[in-house]
């Protein structure tokens, strides 16, 4: 990830880039968790309200593949369903960890 390039693109100096992307790390950790109890519980609704929080946030940061995998899963869970939701949100939490050690 080029977190020159895309702080850039977001018109944001690098420092202020990395205080959201820690920022996007934390509350996407709660978020993931929040899924993984809708997951649980199959709760869609509750499901959906997660998944759109972590592709909105993710997509204005610039992390377009993370946004992409959140809108998958909002997509099913709208539909009421849990189809590829667990694989899909292992990913998300995968990407989430990388990107929390990178920071380090």
């Amino acid at each position: 990830m080029n977190i020159s390039a895309i702080a850039e693109d977001l018109g944001l100096d690098e420092e202020d880039y990395l205080e959201l992307l820690d920022l996007f790390v934390e509350t996407s950790r709660a978020d993931l968790e929040k899924l993984a109890a809708a997951i649980a519980t199959g709760d869609s609704r509750q499901g959906l309200f997660a998944a759109h929080s972590l592709k909105g946030a993710a997509g204005n940061i610039g992390l377009v593949n993370f946004s992409n995998t959140a809108r998958f899963i909002e997509d099913v869970t709208r539909r009421g369903s849990f189809d590829g939701v667990a694989e899909a949100a292992q990913a998300l939490r995968s990407d989430l960890e990388q990107l929390a050690r990178d920071r380090v």
